[in-house]
């Protein structure tokens, strides 16, 4: 821990702390042998190794030790790493990995496929482990040891000293001539880091992290504290459904970054298109306009502008949705056209191929048929509006491959015969007062031909009709007490006139 550390070095010294190095003290040895590892899993538990055969465990803090080195094995020890009291690995200078199972009492030799020193061993689990060699070779295993892969990291043929990883994917590995290497995903790609100057003649044989602050130790007195640098994407990480053509806050932390870049894959990360470059980190936030695409494996990736090895994308893929979409822009509520015209039916789609067009003179309770299969992308249909008077006509449009995506006008409109506008011109009404309670008069303001008068819901319903003299210039409309407030539309109809005009009642 930052408070509890131990320490080994030549003569068997080994000295310890628990404040942190305020203090330090001897820690009793039985051995005047080179120590060159040891690993505490606790303040109490560790093993040392060392020349002349040398593996010991003490279970109290090094006030005893026990001899625990392996029988009829003569090696010279060089790596020790425990991930418990009982499981150990030891490392050798001939390439060799020992474990033990039982702590200490029986061992089990690990073949390497290397001849070359083992200068570190660290496991992350029980199962997946890292070993640092000489002569540039790096090992794995993901089995525990049963099986260990050595390789190299191009052409480079450092000596490694030492391993950390925080799991099994991301870690560190020293080495000689200032050599720091970083893997994120299990050391199948590396990336080398840059060490202050005059540090690439020194041999870098340590490294510990402390909260997100790591240190490395090396010949010559060389002591490294890294200005750490990091970037975690927050959103979206993986399993989100976004819908496209909407706006999403992709959001982020970042640790001494300036710039970001950022980037999105459709594919699962096989090819990265650019969102934005040179994003100020700490604004922590970037409002992405999502494509209207549909993909199942998309993902997001922010990278530093200055070191494209800090870099971060989602944990896993998640949904962008094509949002397919028509809307009618003309007819939609409030226009009056005449019976027999011809007017443009026009709208807006994305991502549909053909629609179908519909009309109502029943305010949608049923639809029929103005044309089919026409191709979106006109965005205008000139219809032959059919000789039926409505005062609550509207237009549908449907994707012709998708009837779930469809739009239609907003309000009705209105369907009336030429002559009976050109006689209204001449024959204006009123309706007053308007807004009433449900009673009002209908003011002529000269004589018409006995016609039908009707009063209609915004649906489409009757709830009035009356048949009105030819010679009545005032008629009164009384409608029923139990009517709701609303819009409704009076109708004046005969044969040769059919006019409609809305109103309002309030309660």
């Amino acid at each position: 821990s930052s408070a509890i550390s131990r320490i080994g070095g030549t003569g068997g010294v080994v000295i310890g702390t628990i404040n942190g190095g305020a203090n330090w003290k001897y820690l009793n040895t039985p051995t005047t042998s080179d120590i060159y590892r040891l690993d505490f899993t606790s303040a109490n538990t560790g093993v040392i190794v060392g020349e002349n055969d040398l593996v010991m465990k003490t279970t109290d803090g090094g006030a005893n030790w026990a001899d625990i080195t392996p029988t009829d094995i003569s090696m010279l020890y060089t790596a020790v790493n425990m991930i418990s009291s009982s499981t150990i690995w030891i490392g050798t200078a001939g390439g060799d990995i020992l474990k033990t199972t039982d702590g200490g009492n029986n061992w089990t030799l690990q073949t390497t496929n290397t001849s070359e020193i083992i200068l570190d061993i660290q496991f992350t689990d029980a199962d997946h482990g890292f070993a640092a060699a000489s002569g540039g070779i790096l090992l794995r295993t993901s089995d525990g040891g049963d099986n260990w892969s050595a390789f190299k990291v191009g052409t480079l043929t450092n000596n490694y000293f030492n391993v950390n990883f925080l799991d099994e994917n991301e870690g560190w590995v020293t080495g000689s001539a200032g050599m720091i290497l970083y893997t994120k995903n299990g050391g199948n790609n590396w990336s080398i880091q840059q060490v202050p100057q005059g540090i690439s003649t020194r041999n870098l044989i340590g490294m510990t992290q402390v909260g997100t602050t790591t240190f490395v130790v090396g010949t010559t007195g060389t002591i490294l504290q890294s200005n750490p640098t990091s970037l975690e994407l927050e959103t979206p990480n993986g399993g989100e459904t976004i819908q496209g053509g909407d706006s999403y806050d992709i959001t982020w932390n970042s640790e001494n970054v300036t710039t970001i870049k950022i980037e999105y894959s459709t594919n699962g990360g096989t090819s990265w298109n650019t969102i934005a470059g040179n994003i100020t980190a700490a604004n922590k936030t970037y409002t992405w306009n999502v494509p209207n695409i549909a993909t199942k494996i998309a993902s997001v990736r922010i990278t530093d502008v200055a070191d494209a090895s800090v870099t971060d994308e989602s944990d896993a893929n998640f949904e962008i949705e094509m949002v397919k979409e028509v809307m009618i822009t003309q007819p939609n509520g409030g226009e009056r056209i005449n019976m027999g015209s011809t007017t443009n039916i026009t709208w807006d789609s994305k991502n549909i191929d053909k629609i179908n067009i519909y009309y109502s003179v029943n305010g949608g309770l049923t639809w029929a048929s103005i044309a089919s299969n026409i191709a979106a992308s006109a965005q205008t249909y000139s219809w032959s509006v059919p000789n039926v008077p409505s005062a609550t006509a509207k237009v549908k449009i449907e994707a012709a491959e998708d009837n779930t995506v469809s739009d239609e006008s907003d309000q009705y409109f209105t369907v009336v015969d030429a002559t009976g506008i050109e006689e209204i011109a001449q024959n204006t009404f009123s309706l007053y007062p308007n807004p009433s309670n449900g009673a009002f008069s209908l003011q002529l303001s000269e004589s018409l031909k006995p016609f039908t008068l009707t009063v209609t819901t915004i649906s489409g319903k009757i709830i009035y009709t009356q048949n009105v003299s030819a010679q009545s210039n005032t008629v009164k409309i009384l409608l029923p007490d139990n009517i709701a407030a609303g819009l409704y539309f009076v109708n004046l109809k005969n044969n040769d006139a059919n006019v409609t005009e809305k109103f309002t009642v309030t309660k």
